[in-house]
């Protein structure tokens, strides 16, 4: 018999913790988190065609954003964020 229904799932584990921040964290933290978790999407977000001038923008506007939460958030750590948008 396999257990494989008791192995969390990606979406599983998402759904759980979005619940629970909804009831624990802070407004400011949730809003916190909805930006970080859009930047992270758009470092995954695998472009159609790379070395365009819309790509180019793109990534500026990634960088823009990440050091708008830089400034407001001193904590938090972007530098592999930082480091993808500039390498690619």
């Amino acid at each position: 018999m396999k257990l494989t229904w008791f192995i969390p799932r990606q979406r599983q584990c998402e759904y759980v913790f979005d619940k629970f921040s909804e009831i624990y964290f802070h407004k400011k933290d949730q809003l916190i988190k909805t930006e970080i978790k859009e930047i992270i999407t758009e470092k995954n977000h695998r472009p159609f065609h790379a070395n365009t001038d819309a790509h180019v923008k793109f990534k500026y506007a990634q960088l823009k954003k990440i050091e708008e939460l830089q400034s407001l958030y001193t904590y938090i750590n972007f530098n592999d964020e930082i480091n993808y948008f500039f390498s690619r």
